[in-house]
């Protein structure tokens, strides 16, 4: 599925709102022993193109155990997905890895927009701040107006500063998710720059809990499957 492939899905993103908006490529590899450590940069970013949260993020290459990275990486490349959380659109997805530009201002990665949208209307955008530090997720509308829908959490106590590029994020979400009843699309916007994230179309595999059942009650009606 092109959707959740992290490769296959640059080239739907580049043809449907332009390449300007993915994060710069240095590499995708079919196995672990393409990769040609000397040649990458001191910052950079390597994924698993078939699966979720198989990450690594490199601040600087000359304190990395190279080994222990292959392990990691080898470990994902044998994983599929779909026996984890039974998503169907990751069993037959090729398992590639692809290193990306650490885009980045900090050490940090840089907070990250998800927006749920609905049969292709932007409801909810999940605010994810300081990931590896101290965490926190904020939730706003479509207004930018903080609510209080509770899933992910911990909230702050922050009205997050809404994003110069936000009705352009908006805009896209909704062409992206026009023909999909319900879909998250990530973003990361840095120095005033907007970069797709990724398409997930089942958040959680579906088992995140709902602080408030009028809350999961409230995002199904929002879902038109006619």
């Amino acid at each position: 599925n092109i959707y959740v492939d992290k490769y296959a899905v640059r080239s739907y993103i580049a043809n449907t709102i332009g390449e300007e908006y993915l994060i710069p490529l240095i590499g995708v590899y079919d196995s672990v022993s393409e990769i040609n450590w000397d040649i990458l940069p001191n910052k950079f970013v390597l994924k698993c193109t078939h699966g979720s949260n198989a990450n690594l993020i490199c601040i600087d290459k000359d304190k990395i155990d190279i080994k222990e990275y292959e392990l990691k990486l080898n470990r994902f490349m044998k994983r599929n997905w779909y026996w984890h959380g039974r998503e169907w659109p990751y069993k037959n997805v090729k398992p590639r890895i692809i290193c990306e530009e650490f885009i980045s201002e900090t050490d940090n990665t840089p907070d990250d927009y998800k927006v749920l949208c609905f049969n292709g209307k932007a409801k909810i955008i999940n605010v994810h701040m300081d990931r590896y530090g101290d965490y926190k997720i904020d939730n706003y509308d479509r207004n930018w107006k903080k609510i209080t829908y509770a899933k992910d959490g911990p909230m702050s106590d922050l009205i997050y500063k809404k994003p110069k590029e936000f009705e352009k994020m908006i805009q896209f979400s909704e062409l992206l998710a026009s023909d999909i009843p319900h879909v998250r699309i990530d973003w990361f916007i840095v120095k005033d720059r907007l970069f797709f994230g990724e398409i997930t179309l089942y958040e959680a595999s579906g088992f995140d809990h709902f602080d408030n059942p009028d809350d999961d009650y409230l995002l199904g009606s929002w879902i038109n499957l006619s």
